[in-house]
């Protein structure tokens, strides 16, 4: 499908998908950025990453 590197995270599959069985493979990556914090930043509220939902 491709990649997303900012919101919104969405595809359309509809076109996509075979009839019978698909294989959907999700990678997520994050990087060490919300990790490592410089002593300004410390007190800044970390984004939520990884899968958070479904619509």
């Amino acid at each position: 499908m491709g990649m997303c590197i900012c919101p919104p995270y969405r595809y359309r599959l509809q076109k996509l998908l075979h009839a019978g069985e698909n294989t959907l493979r999700i990678e997520v990556a994050n990087t060490l950025a919300n990790r490592l914090k410089n002593p300004l930043s410390s007190f800044l509220p970390i984004p939520p990453t990884g899968l958070l939902g479904v619509e």
